[in-house]
Protein backbone atom coordinates (compact mmCIF):
# COMPACT_ATOMS: atom_id res chain seq x y z
CA UNK A 1 0.00 0.00 0.00
CA UNK A 2 1.37 3.57 -0.71
CA UNK A 3 0.93 5.87 2.24
CA UNK A 4 2.39 8.72 0.47
CA UNK A 5 2.52 9.47 -3.38
CA UNK A 6 4.84 12.30 -4.28
CA UNK A 7 4.41 13.61 -8.02
CA UNK A 8 7.43 14.86 -9.21
CA UNK A 9 10.87 13.76 -8.77
CA UNK A 10 12.95 17.22 -8.84
CA UNK A 11 14.64 17.80 -6.10
CA UNK A 12 11.44 19.53 -4.60
CA UNK A 13 9.61 15.74 -4.87
CA UNK A 14 12.83 14.14 -3.72
CA UNK A 15 13.37 16.42 -0.55
CA UNK A 16 9.92 15.83 0.44
CA UNK A 17 9.99 12.13 0.01
CA UNK A 18 13.78 12.25 1.99
CA UNK A 19 12.25 14.58 4.63
CA UNK A 20 9.27 11.51 5.36
CA UNK A 21 11.99 8.79 5.32
CA UNK A 22 14.09 10.37 7.70
CA UNK A 23 11.08 11.11 10.38
CA UNK A 24 10.12 7.01 10.01
CA UNK A 25 7.73 7.03 7.73
CA UNK A 26 7.35 4.35 5.11
CA UNK A 27 5.32 3.40 1.56
CA UNK A 28 6.97 6.38 0.06
CA UNK A 29 6.48 6.44 -3.24
CA UNK A 30 8.27 9.30 -6.05
CA UNK A 31 6.37 9.03 -9.68
CA UNK A 32 8.18 10.84 -12.20
CA UNK A 33 7.26 10.56 -16.05
CA UNK A 34 11.05 11.13 -17.10
CA UNK A 35 13.42 8.46 -17.34
CA UNK A 36 16.02 10.21 -15.60
CA UNK A 37 15.47 12.33 -12.30
CA UNK A 38 15.61 16.26 -12.36
CA UNK A 39 15.70 16.60 -16.23
CA UNK A 40 13.16 19.54 -15.64
CA UNK A 41 13.55 22.66 -13.54
CA UNK A 42 16.58 21.16 -11.08
CA UNK A 43 18.79 20.42 -14.43
CA UNK A 44 17.98 23.73 -16.02
CA UNK A 45 18.43 26.29 -12.77
CA UNK A 46 21.38 28.18 -12.12
CA UNK A 47 22.20 26.82 -8.72
CA UNK A 48 21.77 30.09 -6.49
CA UNK A 49 21.38 29.89 -2.93
CA UNK A 50 20.80 32.97 -1.20
CA UNK A 51 18.58 34.95 2.03
CA UNK A 52 18.48 38.17 0.60
CA UNK A 53 14.53 38.14 0.05
CA UNK A 54 11.68 40.44 0.78
CA UNK A 55 9.46 38.32 3.13
CA UNK A 56 10.08 36.78 6.41
CA UNK A 57 8.73 33.52 5.63
CA UNK A 58 11.44 33.18 2.13
CA UNK A 59 14.40 34.86 4.14
CA UNK A 60 13.54 31.84 7.15
CA UNK A 61 13.34 29.33 4.44
CA UNK A 62 16.84 30.03 2.85
CA UNK A 63 18.61 30.51 6.28
CA UNK A 64 17.22 26.76 6.92
CA UNK A 65 18.23 25.42 3.01
CA UNK A 66 21.74 27.33 3.30
CA UNK A 67 22.90 25.67 6.68
CA UNK A 68 21.55 21.82 4.88
CA UNK A 69 23.31 22.79 1.56
CA UNK A 70 26.67 23.93 3.22
CA UNK A 71 26.56 20.50 5.69
CA UNK A 72 25.40 18.31 3.40
CA UNK A 73 28.60 16.59 2.78
CA UNK A 74 29.99 16.05 6.36
CA UNK A 75 26.48 15.36 7.08
CA UNK A 76 25.79 12.46 4.81
CA UNK A 77 29.14 12.15 3.22
CA UNK A 78 28.51 12.33 -0.27
CA UNK A 79 30.44 14.47 -2.26
CA UNK A 80 28.51 17.86 -3.27
CA UNK A 81 29.88 21.49 -4.96
CA UNK A 82 28.68 24.08 -2.75
CA UNK A 83 30.37 27.27 -3.34
CA UNK A 84 29.22 29.85 0.04
CA UNK A 85 31.13 32.91 -1.94
CA UNK A 86 28.02 34.95 -1.72
CA UNK A 87 25.62 37.14 -3.33
CA UNK A 88 26.17 40.66 -4.54
CA UNK A 89 23.35 42.74 -5.84
CA UNK A 90 24.65 45.83 -8.36
CA UNK A 91 22.15 48.52 -7.54
CA UNK A 92 22.19 51.47 -10.94
CA UNK A 93 19.23 53.93 -9.41
CA UNK A 94 18.08 55.27 -5.85
CA UNK A 95 14.36 53.63 -6.37
CA UNK A 96 16.72 50.48 -6.07
CA UNK A 97 18.77 51.08 -3.47
CA UNK A 98 15.86 52.60 -0.92
CA UNK A 99 14.11 49.37 -1.49
CA UNK A 100 17.57 47.19 -0.86
CA UNK A 101 18.41 49.46 2.16
CA UNK A 102 14.87 48.78 4.06
CA UNK A 103 14.96 44.91 3.09
CA UNK A 104 18.47 44.72 4.42
CA UNK A 105 17.03 45.89 7.56
CA UNK A 106 14.52 43.35 7.47
CA UNK A 107 17.23 40.57 6.58
CA UNK A 108 19.42 41.77 9.30
CA UNK A 109 16.72 41.25 11.40
CA UNK A 110 16.59 37.67 10.97
CA UNK A 111 19.80 36.95 11.27
CA UNK A 112 21.44 37.27 7.91
CA UNK A 113 24.80 39.41 7.55
CA UNK A 114 23.87 42.04 4.94
CA UNK A 115 26.49 44.50 3.90
CA UNK A 116 25.95 47.66 1.92
CA UNK A 117 29.05 48.16 -0.30
CA UNK A 118 30.00 51.16 -2.24
CA UNK A 119 31.19 51.45 -5.52
CA UNK A 120 35.09 51.34 -4.46
CA UNK A 121 34.33 48.25 -2.01
CA UNK A 122 32.55 46.38 -4.86
CA UNK A 123 35.72 47.45 -7.36
CA UNK A 124 38.46 46.17 -5.20
CA UNK A 125 36.83 43.17 -4.28
CA UNK A 126 35.77 42.04 -7.96
CA UNK A 127 37.90 44.02 -9.90
CA UNK A 128 36.40 42.34 -13.50
CA UNK A 129 33.43 44.90 -12.71
CA UNK A 130 32.60 47.51 -14.06
CA UNK A 131 31.05 50.41 -11.82
CA UNK A 132 30.83 53.71 -13.09
CA UNK A 133 27.13 53.79 -13.00
CA UNK A 134 26.78 52.02 -10.03
CA UNK A 135 25.29 53.64 -6.71
CA UNK A 136 25.57 50.52 -4.38
CA UNK A 137 25.43 47.44 -4.16
CA UNK A 138 24.14 44.34 -1.86
CA UNK A 139 26.82 41.59 -0.47
CA UNK A 140 25.79 38.28 1.78
CA UNK A 141 29.02 36.14 2.50
CA UNK A 142 26.81 33.77 3.45
CA UNK A 143 24.75 33.53 0.42
CA UNK A 144 26.17 31.15 -2.74
CA UNK A 145 25.15 28.50 -5.65
CA UNK A 146 25.73 24.71 -5.84
CA UNK A 147 25.60 21.87 -8.28
CA UNK A 148 21.75 21.03 -8.73
CA UNK A 149 22.94 18.14 -10.69
CA UNK A 150 24.73 16.98 -7.64
CA UNK A 151 22.55 17.77 -4.79
CA UNK A 152 19.60 16.03 -7.08
CA UNK A 153 21.48 12.70 -7.07
CA UNK A 154 22.33 13.19 -3.32
CA UNK A 155 18.74 13.29 -2.26
CA UNK A 156 17.83 10.33 -4.49
CA UNK A 157 20.70 8.32 -3.18
CA UNK A 158 19.69 9.29 0.19
CA UNK A 159 15.78 8.44 -0.75
CA UNK A 160 16.33 4.71 -1.47
CA UNK A 161 18.70 3.82 1.50
CA UNK A 162 15.76 4.89 3.40
CA UNK A 163 13.67 2.40 1.28
CA UNK A 164 11.90 5.51 -0.91
CA UNK A 165 10.44 3.65 -4.10
CA UNK A 166 11.28 6.01 -7.24
CA UNK A 167 9.15 4.83 -10.16
CA UNK A 168 10.97 6.77 -13.52
CA UNK A 169 8.92 6.91 -16.71
CA UNK A 170 5.68 6.76 -15.33
CA UNK A 171 3.35 9.94 -16.04
CA UNK A 172 0.63 10.89 -13.15
CA UNK A 173 -2.78 11.88 -15.82
CA UNK A 174 -5.27 12.37 -13.29
CA UNK A 175 -5.48 12.21 -9.71
CA UNK A 176 -9.41 11.31 -8.20
CA UNK A 177 -9.89 12.18 -4.60
CA UNK A 178 -13.90 11.11 -4.01
CA UNK A 179 -13.09 8.08 -1.95
CA UNK A 180 -11.94 9.87 1.29
CA UNK A 181 -9.48 6.80 2.43
CA UNK A 182 -8.05 6.17 -0.95
CA UNK A 183 -6.44 8.84 -3.48
CA UNK A 184 -6.46 7.25 -7.12
CA UNK A 185 -3.58 7.78 -9.09
CA UNK A 186 -4.00 7.09 -13.12
CA UNK A 187 -0.78 6.70 -14.25
CA UNK A 188 0.96 5.96 -18.09
CA UNK A 189 1.59 2.70 -15.72
CA UNK A 190 -1.83 1.56 -14.42
CA UNK A 191 -3.62 2.78 -11.61
CA UNK A 192 -2.04 3.66 -8.61
CA UNK A 193 -4.01 4.00 -4.78
CA UNK A 194 -1.89 5.84 -1.99
CA UNK A 195 -3.58 7.25 1.15
CA UNK A 196 -1.86 11.32 0.88
CA UNK A 197 -0.48 12.69 -2.87
CA UNK A 198 1.81 16.11 -2.47
CA UNK A 199 2.00 17.05 -6.18
CA UNK A 200 5.46 18.61 -6.81
CA UNK A 201 5.06 19.00 -10.68
CA UNK A 202 6.65 22.13 -10.94
CA UNK A 203 5.59 24.36 -14.32
CA UNK A 204 3.19 21.38 -15.11
CA UNK A 205 1.77 21.18 -11.73
CA UNK A 206 -1.72 23.44 -12.90
CA UNK A 207 -2.05 21.01 -15.73
CA UNK A 208 -2.56 17.89 -13.27
CA UNK A 209 -4.61 20.19 -10.74
CA UNK A 210 -7.28 20.97 -13.42
CA UNK A 211 -7.65 17.01 -13.79
CA UNK A 212 -8.99 17.12 -10.24
CA UNK A 213 -10.98 20.41 -10.32
CA UNK A 214 -8.65 23.20 -8.54
CA UNK A 215 -7.28 25.83 -10.79
CA UNK A 216 -3.68 26.30 -9.51
CA UNK A 217 -2.57 30.64 -10.00
CA UNK A 218 0.66 29.32 -11.90
CA UNK A 219 1.92 30.07 -15.13
CA UNK A 220 4.73 28.21 -16.97
CA UNK A 221 7.40 31.09 -18.28
CA UNK A 222 10.68 30.19 -20.21
CA UNK A 223 13.82 31.51 -18.70
CA UNK A 224 17.41 30.65 -20.13
CA UNK A 225 21.11 30.91 -19.63
CA UNK A 226 24.20 30.57 -21.47
CA UNK A 227 27.48 29.46 -20.43
CA UNK A 228 31.03 30.62 -22.01
CA UNK A 229 34.24 29.10 -22.53
CA UNK A 230 36.96 28.92 -19.52
CA UNK A 231 38.18 32.62 -18.63
CA UNK A 232 41.71 32.99 -16.89
CA UNK A 233 41.41 36.44 -16.17
CA UNK A 234 38.71 35.59 -13.54
CA UNK A 235 39.19 34.05 -10.12
CA UNK A 236 37.53 32.85 -6.55
CA UNK A 237 36.01 34.26 -4.65
CA UNK A 238 33.46 34.82 -7.08
CA UNK A 239 30.05 35.98 -5.78
CA UNK A 240 27.10 35.05 -7.51
CA UNK A 241 26.21 38.72 -9.09
CA UNK A 242 23.38 39.84 -10.07
CA UNK A 243 22.79 43.19 -12.38
CA UNK A 244 19.99 44.30 -10.63
CA UNK A 245 19.08 47.23 -13.55
CA UNK A 246 18.92 45.02 -15.90
CA UNK A 247 18.31 41.75 -14.77
CA UNK A 248 21.31 39.94 -15.41
CA UNK A 249 22.49 37.37 -13.06
CA UNK A 250 26.10 35.08 -13.93
CA UNK A 251 28.77 33.00 -11.72
CA UNK A 252 31.39 30.80 -12.35
CA UNK A 253 30.73 27.50 -14.22
CA UNK A 254 33.36 25.12 -15.66
CA UNK A 255 36.07 28.06 -15.49
CA UNK A 256 33.36 30.13 -16.83
CA UNK A 257 30.71 32.50 -16.36
CA UNK A 258 27.33 31.37 -16.16
CA UNK A 259 24.86 34.06 -17.72
CA UNK A 260 21.05 34.57 -17.55
CA UNK A 261 18.30 36.59 -16.80
CA UNK A 262 14.72 37.03 -17.14
CA UNK A 263 13.02 38.16 -20.73
CA UNK A 264 10.52 40.88 -20.15
CA UNK A 265 8.16 40.01 -23.21
CA UNK A 266 8.39 35.93 -22.79
CA UNK A 267 4.83 34.55 -23.18
CA UNK A 268 3.40 32.03 -20.85
CA UNK A 269 3.33 28.72 -22.35
CA UNK A 270 6.30 25.29 -22.38
CA UNK A 271 8.18 26.34 -25.36
CA UNK A 272 11.79 25.89 -23.95
CA UNK A 273 13.64 26.89 -26.99
CA UNK A 274 16.63 29.24 -26.78
CA UNK A 275 15.85 32.80 -28.09
CA UNK A 276 18.48 34.08 -30.18
CA UNK A 277 17.42 37.84 -29.89
CA UNK A 278 17.54 37.85 -26.25
CA UNK A 279 20.27 36.12 -26.63
CA UNK A 280 22.44 38.48 -27.87
CA UNK A 281 20.59 41.04 -24.85
CA UNK A 282 22.22 38.56 -22.32
CA UNK A 283 25.40 38.82 -23.84
CA UNK A 284 25.40 42.29 -24.35
CA UNK A 285 24.26 43.34 -20.77
CA UNK A 286 27.16 40.40 -19.60
CA UNK A 287 29.83 42.62 -21.86
CA UNK A 288 28.85 45.96 -19.82
CA UNK A 289 28.78 45.10 -16.94
CA UNK A 290 32.32 42.59 -17.46
CA UNK A 291 34.27 43.91 -20.45
CA UNK A 292 36.50 40.95 -20.45
CA UNK A 293 33.80 39.13 -21.64
CA UNK A 294 34.17 40.82 -25.04
CA UNK A 295 36.57 38.57 -26.42
CA UNK A 296 35.05 35.64 -24.40
CA UNK A 297 32.97 32.28 -26.38
CA UNK A 298 29.91 30.64 -25.64
CA UNK A 299 30.20 26.95 -25.18
CA UNK A 300 26.35 25.85 -24.68
CA UNK A 301 22.74 27.00 -23.60
CA UNK A 302 19.35 25.84 -22.79
CA UNK A 303 16.21 27.19 -21.54
CA UNK A 304 14.01 25.93 -19.18
CA UNK A 305 10.78 26.76 -17.24
CA UNK A 306 9.61 28.97 -14.19
CA UNK A 307 6.82 28.21 -12.58
CA UNK A 308 5.42 31.78 -11.65
CA UNK A 309 2.98 32.76 -9.05
CA UNK A 310 0.84 35.84 -8.86
CA UNK A 311 3.30 37.23 -6.19
CA UNK A 312 6.46 35.00 -7.02
CA UNK A 313 5.98 33.13 -4.06
CA UNK A 314 5.68 29.66 -3.37
CA UNK A 315 2.77 27.51 -3.30
CA UNK A 316 2.80 25.06 0.05
CA UNK A 317 -0.18 23.33 1.76
CA UNK A 318 -3.15 21.15 1.33
CA UNK A 319 -5.94 21.74 -0.96
CA UNK A 320 -9.48 22.14 1.33
CA UNK A 321 -11.20 21.11 -1.64
CA UNK A 322 -8.87 17.61 -1.33
CA UNK A 323 -8.95 15.36 1.54
CA UNK A 324 -5.41 14.77 1.99
CA UNK A 325 -4.17 15.72 -1.24
CA UNK A 326 -0.51 18.44 -1.16
CA UNK A 327 0.87 21.40 -2.97
CA UNK A 328 4.48 22.09 -3.05
CA UNK A 329 5.32 23.83 -6.56
CA UNK A 330 4.78 27.52 -7.94
CA UNK A 331 8.42 28.33 -6.76
CA UNK A 332 8.69 31.33 -9.40
CA UNK A 333 12.60 30.10 -9.48
CA UNK A 334 13.46 29.46 -5.54
CA UNK A 335 12.79 26.11 -5.65
CA UNK A 336 16.63 24.11 -6.23
CA UNK A 337 17.30 26.77 -3.35
CA UNK A 338 14.84 26.37 -0.37
CA UNK A 339 13.92 22.72 -1.39
CA UNK A 340 15.61 21.30 1.88
CA UNK A 341 13.67 23.73 4.11
CA UNK A 342 10.14 22.73 1.63
CA UNK A 343 11.25 19.11 2.29
CA UNK A 344 11.28 19.44 5.99
CA UNK A 345 7.96 21.45 5.69
CA UNK A 346 5.95 19.83 3.50
CA UNK A 347 7.15 16.18 5.13
CA UNK A 348 6.29 17.30 8.76
CA UNK A 349 2.78 18.66 7.15
CA UNK A 350 1.85 15.19 5.78
CA UNK A 351 2.34 13.71 8.84
CA UNK A 352 0.82 16.18 10.88
CA UNK A 353 3.75 17.66 12.62
CA UNK A 354 4.53 21.74 13.02
CA UNK A 355 6.72 22.33 10.02
CA UNK A 356 10.75 23.85 11.44
CA UNK A 357 9.56 27.30 9.81
CA UNK A 358 5.84 28.94 9.53
CA UNK A 359 5.11 28.23 6.06
CA UNK A 360 0.76 29.23 6.48
CA UNK A 361 1.34 32.10 4.81
CA UNK A 362 2.49 30.57 1.58
CA UNK A 363 -0.41 28.49 1.16
CA UNK A 364 -3.76 28.93 -1.15
CA UNK A 365 -5.62 31.05 1.12
CA UNK A 366 -3.79 33.78 0.44
CA UNK A 367 -5.12 34.53 -2.68
CA UNK A 368 -8.74 34.67 -0.85
CA UNK A 369 -8.92 38.64 -1.61
CA UNK A 370 -6.03 39.86 0.67
CA UNK A 371 -3.13 41.92 0.31
CA UNK A 372 -0.14 40.39 -0.92
CA UNK A 373 3.26 40.43 -0.19
CA UNK A 374 4.86 40.00 -3.65
CA UNK A 375 8.80 38.92 -3.42
CA UNK A 376 10.49 41.68 -4.68
CA UNK A 377 13.94 39.60 -5.38
CA UNK A 378 12.79 37.67 -8.72
CA UNK A 379 14.94 37.14 -11.25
Amino acid sequence: MIKYAIVGGGIIGLAVAYGLAAAGETGIVVFESEEILGTQATAKCAGGVRAQFATPVNIELSKYSIDFFVNFEKRFGIPVDFKQQGYLFLLDNAQDLEIFRKNGELQREHGVDVQEWSPEKIKSQQPHLKVDDLLAGAYCPTDGYGDPHGYLNGYATLCRQHGVDIVLNCSVEKIEHEDKELKHLKTSQGLFEAEKVLIATGACSAILCRSFGVDLPLDPIKRQIHVTRPIEKIGDPFPLTIDFGCGLYFHRESGGLLLGAANPEAQVGFDQSLDENFMETIIMNAINRVPLLETAQLLRGWAGLYAITPDHNALLGNFSSCHEVYYATGFSGHGFMHAPAVGDCMAATLIGKKPPVDISSLSLGRFDGQDLSKEFNVF
